[in-house]
């Protein structure tokens, strides 16, 4: 975009913003990724405090940061994900998960220690959905970490992308894991093979679930309030 069109179309965003238009915010954000740019980035990101809690506009804001590929722009998503506000860091790694880019793949892994619990999950997520093998050991070490840190969801949830990554299901400790990647690093995983990574459950195995979400803990609490 000219300077001329990305300060028109920034300008006509907030305008419905500042309207409560949430709908046509959520239509006219995927314009900024014609921008592919810093400016792009660092505005969508500037937009998740202010548009609150609406889905669809934060759904529409993270499918724009996957389309991002400059240079520029990556450099900024990495950011993103480092400084902010939770909800913004965790709209930065959503957005960096569809983001093919060996700096995406290295602020996320340090996102695994962030000390925001739901920023480390959803980078655990991501990182799981990127599928890449380079990642994998760096996970493995993150996965000590945060062991010793005693981040027990966030451990089940990188245990749960290793899972998805190299299609092998059983290791829930990073010790496992190292023993299973030293002996097996070599093989092809899913993804070259093109062959459907299973589910993390095992075939037959009762499935704890809480609003749809499955639960691996063998230590959970239900609050009523």
């Amino acid at each position: 975009l000219s300077d001329e069109q990305y300060n028109k179309l920034t300008s006509d965003i907030s305008k419905q913003v500042s309207a409560k238009n949430y709908d046509n915010v959520a239509r006219m954000v995927g314009g900024l990724a014609t921008d592919d740019s810093g400016r792009a980035v660092r505005f969508l990101l500037g937009l998740v405090g202010r548009v609150k809690d609406q889905v669809d506009v934060l759904s529409a804001i993270v499918d724009t940061l996957a389309l991002m590929s400059s240079d520029e722009a990556v450099s900024a998503l990495v950011s993103g994900m480092r400084s902010g506000s939770e909800k913004s860091k965790v709209v930065a790694v959503e957005g960096a998960a569809g983001v093919a880019s060996d700096k995406v793949t290295k602020a996320l892994i340090k996102a695994l220690g962030d000390s925001s619990e739901l920023v480390a999950v959803s980078a655990a997520r991501a990182l799981g959905k990127r599928g890449d093998r380079a990642a994998i050991s760096p996970m493995i070490e993150a996965m000590e970490k945060v062991e010793k840190r005693k981040r027990e969801r966030v451990s089940v949830e990188i245990s749960m992308a290793l899972e998805r990554i190299t299609g092998h299901s059983g290791p829930e400790a990073a010790v496992d894991w190292k023993g299973w990647w030293q002996s097996h690093k070599d093989q092809p995983l899913p993804r070259d093979t093109g062959v459907t990574t299973p589910s993390p459950f095992k075939p037959g195995r009762m499935r704890t679930t809480v609003f749809g979400r499955a639960i691996r803990s063998k230590r959970i609490i239900f609050v009523i309030d």
